[in-house]
C-alpha cells in the first residue's frame, strides 16, 4: 500500500514539472520566501538542536494515509509533538528520529522509514528541498544540502567521501537517539535513492548500500526498492554511487533560480536570531567531520574577517578554539549515548581529528573514563574505554 501511495505522489510530482518552467520558478520563488521568513522568525532561538516540522507534518498524514495509530505507538510526549506539527515550523531534532523508531517497532512495520521516504514529497521537508530540482548535477544536490542542512535539520550529519572512481555519501545522527535512529537513517537514504531517480530515471540503483544494522527477517521491500546489493553490520550508514553518477548533467537545471534561492539561504544563516557564538556553534558542528572546521572557513561562512570573529568572540567570553573543543565534547557524549557499536576511527572523524591516536588523547583529557564506559556499549567490537589510556 505504502508503494503504490508513493507511486502516486512521484507522478503527481512529475505532472507538476511539466508546466512552464518560469510559471514553476515564479511559484516556488514566492513559496520559499514565505517558508523562510517563517523559519525565520516564527520560532524564538532555542538552546536545542532544532528541525523544519516539515518532516513530521508529512509524517502524521503519512500514518493517516496508511492506518498508523500514532496514539497507540507513541508516548504522551512524542503525540504531542504529532498533534502539534501543524502548528509549529521547528520541533526538537530528536523528535523525528524518536518517533520513526519507536512506530517501527510498536506497529510491527520494520521498513517504516524506507516506505514514508517512498510515499513523501521530496518537496514537502522545509525550503531546503526546494532547491533540489534546480540543481544542475546529483553532486550539486549533495553539495547544496551538506552546506545549509545545519539551517533545516540539526539531527542529521553527511559526508561525501571518495572511494576510487566512486562516492560514498555516508549519514550519521548528530544528536542523542533514545530509542536508535536506524529507521531515520534508512529514510535519508531511501530519500537520497528518491532524488537521485527524479534526475537519472526509475531503474537507477547505487552500487551498494551499507547499513549498520542486522538484517530483517523479510527483507524483500527493501531490496526491490533499493535495487542494488546490501551490506548489513556495516560500520556506516552509506550509500555508494558512480562519480560519473554525480557529475552527469541535467537538462532542466535552473542555474539563475538556484543562485537565488542559495543567496536566500545565505542571507538567512547570517540574520538568524541566534547569537553570534549559536551561529559559531552550528557552522562548527556542521563543518567539523573530516576536520573543515578552520577558524578560517567558519569566519567566511558568516561573512566577517578572521580577526573581527575573534574579537567579536572575544567581546563575549569566548574564543574559537574554546567553541570547537566544546562542540567536540558534545558530539563524542553524543555519539557514546547513540551508538550501538562505538567505534575510535569514526569518533575520530566526527571530531574532526586527523587519526585516532589525536582523538583517543582528545577523549582521555576532556570525557572522564566512567563517563565513556557508562555509555560504550557492551556489544562494541572494539574497547574504546582501552584506547583511550
Amino acid at each position: 500500500m505504502e508503494q503504490e501511495t508513493g507511486d502516486a505522489r512521484t507522478a503527481d510530482a512529475g505532472a507538476r514539472q511539466e508546466e512552464p518552467r518560469h510559471d514553476q520558478a515564479e511559484r516556488e520563488c514566492h513559496s520559499f520566501g514565505e517558508a523562510l521568513a517563517r523559519v525565520s522568525y516564527a520560532n524564538p532561538p532555542s538552546p536545542l538542536p532544532q528541525a523544519h516540522a516539515g518532516t513530521l507534518r508529512q509524517f502524521v498524514r503519512y500514518a493517516e494515509t496508511t492506518g498508523l495509530d500514532l496514539n497507540a505507538c507513541l508516548d504522551t510526549e512524542l503525540a504531542g509533538w504529532a498533534r502539534r506539527a501543524a502548528q509549529l515550523e521547528t520541533v526538537p531534532a530528536h523528535v523525528m528520529v524518536d518517533i520513526l523508531e519507536v512506530c517501527s517497532v510498536a506497529g510491527v512495520r520494520p521498513d517504516l522509514g524506507i516506505a514514508f521516504a517512498a510515499w513523501s514529497n521530496p518537496r514537502g521537508f522545509g525550503p531546503l528541498s526546494l532547491l533540489w530540482d534546480h540543481c544542475p548535477t546529483f553532486g550539486e544536490v549533495v553539495r547544496i544540502t551538506s552546506r545549509y542542512l545545519h539551517l533545516e535539520n540539526q539531527a542529521l550529519g553527511s559526508v561525501v567521501e571518495r572511494e576510487g572512481d566512486d562516492v560514498c555519501l555516508r549519514h550519521f545522527t548528530a544528536v542523542p537517539a533514545q530509542f536508535g535512529s536506524q529507521q531515520f537513517m534508512e529514510a535519508i537514504l531511501a530519500l537520497d535513492v528518491r532524488l537521485a531517480r527524479m534526475m537519472f530515471g526509475e531503474r537507477w540503483a547505487p552500487i551498494r548500500l551499507q547499513l549498520t544494522c542486522a538484517p530483517p527477517r523479510i527483507e524483500r521491500f527493501r531490496r526491490s526498492y533499493f535495487a542494488c546489493p546490501i551490506e548489513y553490520g556495516a560500520l556506516r550508514n552509506a550509500m555508494v554511487i558512480r562519480q560519473e553518477d554525480m557529475d552527469r548533467a541535467q537538462p532542466h537545471a535552473n542555474a539563475s533560480m538556484l543562485a537565488y534561492l542559495e543567496s536566500q539561504l545565505d542571507r538567512i544563516a547570517r540574520s538568524r536570531p541566534n547569537g553570534l557564538v549559536e551561529q559559531v556553534e552550528q557552522a562548527v558542528l556542521a563543518n567539523l567531520p573530516g576536520g573543515t572546521a578552520n577558524l578560517d572557513l567558519i569566519a567566511q561562512m558568516l561573512v566577517q574577517s578572521r580577526r573581527t570573529l575573534q574579537r567579536r568572540l572575544g567581546e563575549e567570553g569566548h574564543s574559537f578554539a574554546s567553541i570547537v573543543l566544546e562542540v567536540r565534547k558534545r558530539v563524542a557524549e553524543e555519539y557514546f549515548s547513540s551508538e550501538p557499536r562505538p567505534q575510535l576511527t569514526e569518533l575520530a572523524y566526527r571530531l574532526g581529528f586527523a587519526d585516532a591516536t589525536i582523538a583517543g588523547r582528545f577523549l582521555a583529557a576532556h570525557l572522564r573514563p566512567a563517563r565513556v564506559m557508562r555509555r560504550k556499549r557492551a556489544s562494541a567490537p572494539r574497547d574504546i574505554a582501552t584506547e583511550v589510556h
